[in-house]
């Protein structure tokens, strides 16, 4: 397993520079772009675009004319507007930035992967049932690294036997253990330190389950309502409504402008949001849901206060069927 990669800082680097950023492992993968966005909104202006909107790439280019910052363009999905990367790749401009998205894996023969000045990035899941626990072990000692607190293999191992394999948990596991020895001063992550933590590790939150509702994806949320139940010390019907009714009260304000054509600016004023949360994280699960299906989450979210309040039996679990019956109806995938 690569590790994850470590970009050096764009302000010394001396000429256009793509990162291409590929794979299955959509964790590993957000990891590594969020890192990149971190660095690059301390010194350009980010532009988020779709492939699958064709010449969107060149079109924020050209937009750039305005503007006095340096451009760095974030690209989704780049095979479906192959044409568009290869031409942005050409454009001769020291303080352009490209960062290329792709979830799945490429062709030995891909055309992006020919592009010059390519940095490339490529996260996979493990293939076969016997890696994940290994692979996942792996990501642990690599994160420790990378914070700054190394972790022995055999501690990391008996952390993910505790945890599982899921990286998002070993990874903010290791993320608790590494803060907690800094604190104290340490160099490394200890069994203390892993002990005075794993308590709070068994609580795994409804935010877990945040993404794959946003990409309506049935399966992945199931999944991680799973986690959610099987770690969480009391019922967490209550905590997952409360912390979705937030998101999706938002989803639904700029579906419902998106439908009435309401300029985006014009929305995040009223709501006294920054309206680039509300164009690159907001707008995608709002066009997603659109203002019925945000109605119809709400609706159970309602529904399952309601079932805590009476003493229902098993409200949580009524709550995440509604939920994936909802995905379903509302064209997500299995």
């Amino acid at each position: 397993m690569k590790p994850f990669l470590q970009s050096p800082p764009y302000s010394l680097l001396e000429e256009q520079m793509i990162d291409l950023l590929y794979g299955n492992c959509d964790f590993r993968r957000s990891l590594h772009k969020q890192a990149i966005l971190r660095e690059l909104s301390a010194t350009h202006r980010i532009e988020m675009v779709d492939g699958k909107d064709n010449g969107t790439a060149l079109d924020a280019l050209a937009g750039n004319a305005f503007f006095s910052e340096p451009l760095a363009i974030v690209v989704d999905n780049p095979t479906k507007d192959t044409n568009t990367i290869l031409q942005l790749a050409e454009v001769e401009d020291d303080t352009l930035r490209v960062v290329l998205i792709h979830s799945g894996t490429l062709p030995k023969n891909s055309k992006l992967l020919k592009i010059k000045n390519l940095r490339v990035a490529q996260y996979q899941n493990p293939s076969k049932p016997w890696e994940v626990k290994p692979h996942a072990t792996e990501f642990a000692v690599l994160s420790a690294r990378e914070m700054g607190t190394p972790i022995s293999k055999p501690l990391a191992d008996s952390l993910v036997s505790r945890v599982g394999a899921d990286l998002a948990t070993v990874w903010w596991e290791i993320k608790k253990a590494s803060t907690l020895a800094k604190s104290e001063g340490g160099q490394s992550i200890d069994v203390k330190h892993i002990k005075q933590t794993i308590a709070a590790i068994s609580e795994v939150g409804p935010d877990a389950m945040l993404a794959p509702l946003e990409k309506m994806s049935a399966k992945k949320f199931l999944q991680a309502a799973f986690r959610v139940q099987k770690h969480s010390s009391k019922d967490p019907t209550m905590w997952t409504c409360a912390m979705f009714s937030k998101r999706i009260l938002l989803w639904l304000a700029v579906a419902q402008a998106v439908e009435k054509k309401v300029p985006l600016e014009q929305v995040a004023e009223r709501l006294g949001k920054n309206s680039w949360y509300l164009k690159n994280q907001i707008l995608q699960p709002s066009k997603r849901w659109g203002s019925r299906g945000c109605a119809e989450l709400l609706s159970a979210l309602a529904t399952a206060e309601n079932s805590v309040k009476s003493g229902a039996a098993a409200p949580f679990n009524s709550l995440i069927c509604s939920i994936a019956d909802a995905i379903n109806r509302h064209g997500g995938t299995r």
